[in-house]
């Protein structure tokens, strides 16, 4: 916990922040924002793929192909495998966070 001494000092340093560059603040919300919206389309697309291959899979077992039939049936099990370490993966809370990219030239 801050005392008010040192809550009165952070705002003062992000006062002097938000004066020099108000772009700074921004820029968090939004990257959270577009890993959020990146990540949804990665989970939605690895859904809509696994069911894609998971009926080409069945239409090769009705066409009794068993090679094309277990190839197709691999890519769902990859794309299943693939949705569960998305799912489990955190969501980086911003340009500072470690992992995240860096910031763009110019800010630091």
């Amino acid at each position: 916990m801050l005392d008010d001494r040192e809550r009165a000092m952070l705002l003062d340093i992000e006062n002097h922040l938000l004066a020099e560059d108000p772009g700074w603040s921004t820029a968090f919300s939004t990257y959270a924002w577009r890993a959020r919206r990146q990540r949804t389309f990665e989970l939605a697309f690895h859904a809509v793929a696994s069911v894609v291959f998971a009926a080409l899979a069945l239409l090769m077992v009705v066409a009794q192909a068993p090679g094309p039939a277990v190839f197709f049936a691999a890519v769902v099990v990859l794309f299943i495998w693939l949705l569960h370490r998305l799912r489990r993966a955190p969501v980086l809370a911003g340009p500072g966070a470690a992992g995240a990219p860096p910031s763009p030239p110019g800010r630091t």
